[in-house]
């Protein structure tokens, strides 16, 4: 199945500690196309994210382990383009500047009001994700034509 605009599926990890949320998750992801792995806990996760490369990572705050805040410092340390989300069922202003220092790109209350909210929060991280993908393509193509016609220029001198 292809995802909504066509682009080719993304990595998601879904990192939380209740199982209920997990399979949500993975049921909306997965109907738009996505490929998605999971974690229940925080430690569980912090190695996926230093091993593996996903594109977006959704993490409760709360979990055994290390915390969601944890596993959003290592994904966006071991991958910069990364895209993260934090979800709680505590949500507060503080919390909320804490997930967004940490590198969150969005920050998600529990129990979600809609679902279609959530596929489109989820879907504006994953396009966000390929839009980074695709300047650091473009920079490494830019790169190139302009090493190629410096090495042309120094042949023709």
């Amino acid at each position: 199945m292809s995802t909504p605009t066509g682009a080719s599926p993304a990595r998601i990890l879904v990192v939380d500690d209740e199982e209920a949320i997990i399979e949500l998750l993975r049921t909306v992801l997965e109907l738009d196309g996505h490929l998605v792995s999971s974690e229940k806990d925080g430690d569980a996760a912090l190695k996926r994210v230093r091993d593996e490369r996903f594109d977006l990572v959704l993490t409760d705050k709360n979990l055994p382990g290390a915390s969601g805040l944890d596993v959003i410092r290592a994904a966006t340390d071991a991958d910069p383009q990364v895209e993260c989300i934090l979800i709680t069922g505590y949500g507060s202003l503080e919390s909320a500047i804490a997930a967004m220092e940490a590198g969150a790109f969005d920050y998600i209350l529990k129990p979600f009001q809609s679902l279609g909210e959530l596929r489109n929060r989820i879907r504006r991280a994953v396009d966000r994700h390929q839009l980074k993908k695709d300047k650091r393509a473009l920079g490494d193509f830019l790169d190139s034509v302009v090493r190629n016609m410096s090495a042309s220029l120094i042949v023709a001198d």
